[in-house]
């Protein structure tokens, strides 16, 4: 079971949300509520597929999919975002992204091809449910092309695309997708690409820096390490995976065996037999969220504390006090330092 960032489905929802399409109703019967996902959270692939799947169902029309992946800007992607903005110039920073496509929200694999005086960046899709298929293979499409023209907008480069490619049999209305990227549309070809003329892949990055590239990999390194010990499958890391999802609070087991459609006292013998309990499963993640804020947000300690579910500021003291062996304070400080 692989997990990926939940930010390319966040964006997703809000953008449906957006149009007037109905969300709520779809997510709280996953035992999910938009305004408490957090955006630095895992997904697994099949649950994604299946809440998107429900999603689309109300959806009309079929080219939604190229507005959607058109509102994912560059600060969707984290560190990946500045993995590439410092890396060397524009050919390092398509390798890195290739390297680690893992950590966007792409539903195939991402290459690049050399022809001539143009490259390609494409993609080969994934084995998709047919209802997704076109949504998720525009959004992707879409996406990229946002991602490339804001890239290119910070090295005053344009970006003049020679031709696309999509997988599919050309639409009723094709004639959207040849406006939307202002140059010819091949459908029905082997997989989905954004043909680009005469790219400089040698121009430098304004913001091309060694050592932060390494410090932005290293990060990138740490996500996808997450995203491996993510993928079991257990049972616990099912659950962990839930929490993770929470941004204000955690639920309650009884909810968490509403979702995973287990009677407590099952969820907590199998719990057991993995030698482990709902409460460190807790523990575990408020400890990975709080270091996370702790390191990369302002928040006050009081503010952490209350969106781990801690009704003082003290028992979180005391809590992160023994899983770590320090202080809040003295964390922050140090990462600071």
């Amino acid at each position: 079971m692989s997990t990926r960032s939940i930010l390319g489905f966040l964006y997703t929802v809000q953008g449906l949300a957006a149009r007037g399409i109905t969300t709520s109703d779809i997510l709280a019967a996953h035992g999910l509520d938009l305004n408490k996902l957090d955006p630095n959270g895992q997904i697994s692939r099949d649950r994604e597929l299946q809440l998107l799947a429900e999603l689309f169902a109300r959806v009309q029309g079929s080219s939604i999919g190229l507005s959607l992946g058109g509102s994912f800007g560059l600060a969707g992607y984290g560190p990946f975002t500045m993995l590439l903005m410092t890396a060397a110039n524009v050919f390092e920073a398509c390798k890195a992204g290739i390297q680690y496509q893992k950590l966007t929200y792409l539903y195939g694999e991402l290459s690049m091809q050399i022809e001539g005086s143009r490259v390609g960046l494409c993609i080969t899709p994934s084995h998709l449910p047919e209802g997704l298929q076109r949504f998720l293979i525009d959004r992707d499409l879409a996406g990229m092309y946002r991602l490339l023209k804001d890239m290119s907008a910070s090295v005053n480069e344009p970006m003049d695309l020679d031709e696309v490619w999509l997988p599919y049999p050309e639409p009723a209305d094709s004639q959207v997708y040849q406006k939307y990227f202002a140059c010819k549309v091949r459908f029905g070809q082997s997989g989905s690409a954004l043909w680009l003329k005469n790219p400089n892949l040698g121009r430098a990055f304004p913001q091309a820096n060694p050592m932060a590239f390494r410090l932005y990999q290293q990060q990138c390194d740490q996500l996808l390490h997450q995203q491996q010990q993510s993928s079991s499958g257990s049972l616990a890391e099912r659950i962990r995976e839930y929490l993770q999802l929470y941004d204000n609070g955690l639920p309650r087991l009884a909810d968490v065996c509403v979702n995973m459609g287990i009677p407590e006292r099952t969820l907590r013998r199998k719990l057991s037999a993995q030698h482990t309990s709902y409460q460190q499963l807790v523990d575990e993640v408020r400890q990975q969220k709080a270091l996370h804020w702790l390191q990369h947000s302002e928040m006050s300690i009081e503010r952490i504390a209350e969106k781990l579910g801690y009704a003082e500021a003290a028992a979180f003291n005391h809590a992160f006090q023994r899983w770590t062996g320090k202080s809040p304070r003295a964390v922050r400080k140090q990462n600071r330092s």
